[in-house]
């Protein structure tokens, strides 16, 4: 029996409740008002049983979302020049619509994200696809910028990252050291309260600990 079916069957419980009742001791015990009661009875009396079954609640429409049409315009303004801000595009749009798209800096946002369009980086990325080959050189040099900042590994435990910072200090034990490795092929992390900070037994210790793990 579906969701539908046990609630057109409560409801017709619910009506032969009333008749060898009343509304009143019916509504007690199904817990609805009178009002709600004459309402399905009415839809019972239109449309039979299938009236009984629960309305389909229509999708509820956000009031201020951007209109497909000006979503358009956003996105083919953003292939154009994809280095532009939600606030710039949205100061741009205005002007050379003469304010007939004037939303904020945040509604353009939101158009964005909903596209994953809301970083440079991914608006580079769809100027690309769509074409727009001015900016081929520009997206080059972004991706080597990111490349710079990537650090090329070969195998888990070629090289590890390792930082040491101190937490504090405890009362009859002196400093404690927090310290931290990152392996930076498998980005796995592993970190540990140390009494030194010397480099010696920190990476002998961290070292030791990380190949025990990726042996495993």
């Amino acid at each position: 029996m579906s969701h539908d079916d046990l609630i057109i069957h409560h409801r017709v419980q619910l009506f032969k409740y009333a008749k060898r009742h009343n509304v009143k001791a019916a509504c007690q015990i199904f817990g609805i008002s009178r009002t709600r009661y004459y309402e399905l009875l009415s839809d019972f009396k239109k449309y039979g049983r299938l009236g009984l079954a629960p309305k389909k609640r229509p999708k509820s429409k956000m009031p201020n979302q951007i209109k497909k049409g000006v979503e358009k315009d956003i996105l083919d303004y953003v292939k154009e020049y994809p280095t532009h801000g939600p606030e710039r595009i949205a100061n741009e749009l205005r002007r050379i619509t003469n304010g007939r798209i004037g939303y904020t800096g945040g509604g353009i946002y939101n158009v964005l994200k909903r596209n994953g369009l809301n970083r440079r980086f991914e608006r580079l990325l769809y100027a690309e696809e769509q074409g727009n080959g001015i900016f081929t050189e520009l997206l080059q040099r972004e991706l080597e910028k990111r490349k710079e900042n990537h650090v090329e590994t070969h195998y888990p435990g070629e090289l590890l990252s390792m930082d040491v910072k101190l937490v504090g200090r405890i009362k009859g034990i002196g400093k404690i050291y927090h310290q931290v490795a990152v392996d930076c092929d498998s980005s796995f992390g592993f970190a540990k309260l140390y009494l030194s900070k010397k480099a010696p037994p920190l990476v002998t210790s961290l070292e030791m600990r990380f190949f025990q793990y990726i042996e495993v």
